[in-house]
């Protein structure tokens, strides 16, 4: 089973390169843990045992102009699933 999920981070303003280091970890770590949640997510509904086999995370930022820059983070997981005998 694989599962991405996305989030679109809008840059603090006048911000460092130290506080926006820390606002693209902080993003990271929210994804990771999510990622890791999404195995409670699996297990209910499919009814199975769940491992997280790989976690893949990808971070960027792009200007947009007079509207600042904006953070793209995105976290692409895989699970193995095994269904629990009755």
């Amino acid at each position: 089973m694989e599962s991405s999920i996305s989030l679109n981070v809008p840059r603090a303003a006048g911000a460092d390169a130290e506080d926006r280091i820390k606002q693209i970890e902080a993003a990271r770590v929210a994804l990771y843990q999510a990622a890791a949640r999404e195995c409670d997510n699996l297990r209910q509904v499919f009814k199975t045992d769940c491992r997280l086999q790989n976690v893949r995370v990808a971070s960027n930022v792009q200007s947009r102009g007079g509207n600042g820059e904006t953070m793209f983070v995105t976290v692409t997981s895989s699970y193995d699933l095994t269904y629990r005998p009755n």
